[in-house]
């Protein structure tokens, strides 16, 4: 979702509040950082390794509205 909706940051974290109300999904302990970077420039990212995203599908979050959850558990069996 990062790269498809270009949805960071605090952005990202608002998107899964409102997911989480609209269909009644416990994302609390769905890790965000794990999937989205922070807003904003980075002014040290060159001295630091590049960090790889995890992927967050469509899929994903149709199989935590089944769940009734969004965590790594749901994610991975999707």
């Amino acid at each position: 979702m990062q790269r498809d909706f270009g949805i960071y940051g605090d952005d990202a974290v608002e998107f899964l509040l409102a997911y989480a109300a609209a269909f009644k999904v416990d994302v609390s302990r769905f890790m965000a950082a794990d999937y989205f970077a922070g807003e904003g420039l980075d002014l040290l990212a060159w001295f630091k390794p590049i960090k790889k995203y995890k992927e967050l599908t469509v899929l994903h979050l149709q199989q935590g509205i089944a769940a009734g959850r969004l965590d790594e558990t749901v994610i991975r069996g999707a």
